[in-house]
């Protein structure tokens, strides 16, 4: 198999796998829940106690409070990469990876008359850094999305011309043709 071949058959593993619905990971934040440490007839601001019957005008915590615990749970769920969700929040990156993906796919089918390794060289490592910025910016790292990123670093890998790839016919090749 050649290496075309094989960054082919990765362009579409990574086409099929972008597809599924566990490549980008979402957290959201649900209510913040609240824990009342001490409780007591009386109720504690910034300006000092106050008594039960003006209790009901305050709010029911304050945020400089020591008497209350306050835990945020978070919620994470998982969209494909060509979902809207994500670029609804801003997340821009999951799409662009997928578009450059396609183009990587296309560049890697006209390779076959034409060289275009330069050219899916550079869309794979656009993938690789926006794949990168996503999980940083966003908090969105899944299992699917770091086999995604690892088979974008093989086309990568793949891409590079070596010396040995080149055919380098001599004279003396040619006359053990020949003969």
């Amino acid at each position: 198999m050649t290496k075309r071949t094989l960054a082919i058959c990765c362009a579409i593993l990574i086409l099929i796998l972008m597809a599924t619905p566990f490549g980008v990971r979402m957290v959201f934040f649900s209510d913040v829940s609240e824990e009342v440490l001490e409780s007591g007839s009386q109720f504690r601001s910034f300006f000092g106690t106050l008594s039960a019957e003006h209790e009901s005008m305050m709010p029911v915590s304050s945020f400089h409070d020591p008497t209350v615990v306050r835990t945020v749970t978070t919620i994470a769920f998982h969209y494909s990469y060509f979902s809207t969700m994500p670029i609804g929040y801003a997340n821009f990156y999951p799409l662009i990876t997928a578009l450059m993906t396609f183009i990587a796919l296309i560049m890697l089918l006209i390779g076959l008359k034409r060289d275009t390794r330069r050219m899916v060289g550079i869309c794979a490592i656009g993938c690789v850094l926006a794949s990168a910025l996503s999980w940083i910016m966003f908090s969105a790292f899944s299992a699917v999305g770091l086999v995604i990123m690892a088979l974008h670093i093989v086309i990568c890998i793949l891409q590079i011309e070596r010396k040995s790839d080149k055919i380098v016919t001599t004279p003396e090749s040619e006359l053990w043709k020949m003969k």
